[in-house]
């Protein structure tokens, strides 16, 4: 008998079909490995997407609303007043809802929506908001 044969292992074409199955299993095995870092990567890029537009948002939320002016409101950004036009609710303010939703209207600042209920001094800029909107309708 010749040294190195295997008596347990198949020969002809059952050790190709046997061979086949390994391969067709490593390769499941290597594909589901890339896609789960895949999966891994595009979570990290959202989660981080996510930390700087929640960054940005806090960081308006901190500023201070100064007033309402000629259908601008005037918000103070680093010292200075500057004025931001107001972006009203998708559905229609009538003058019976006008007061409950002022603090739906929004102001973009650092590239979002923010509403100005979230924003220091709403509570000193509602009357004169409300005010100017009531004289609109």
């Amino acid at each position: 008998m010749k040294k190195g044969v295997n008596k347990d292992k198949p020969k002809g074409t059952e050790y190709n079909i046997l061979k086949a199955m390994k391969k067709t299993k490593r390769f499941a095995e290597v594909k589901d490995a890339a896609r789960r870092t895949d999966k891994k990567r595009l979570n990290s890029e959202a989660r981080k997407e996510k930390d700087e537009k929640q960054a940005k948002i806090d960081a308006a939320k901190g500023l201070n609303l100064v007033g309402y002016k000629k259908g601008y409101i005037l918000v103070e950004i680093e010292g200075k007043i500057e004025k931001r036009k107001p972006f009203f609710p998708k559905f229609k303010l009538t003058k019976d809802n006008y007061k409950t939703h002022l603090g739906d209207i929004a102001i973009k600042l650092y590239g979002n929506h923010i509403r100005i209920r979230e924003i220091n001094g709403f509570k000193n800029v509602v009357t004169d908001l409300a005010f100017e909107i009531e004289g609109t309708f």
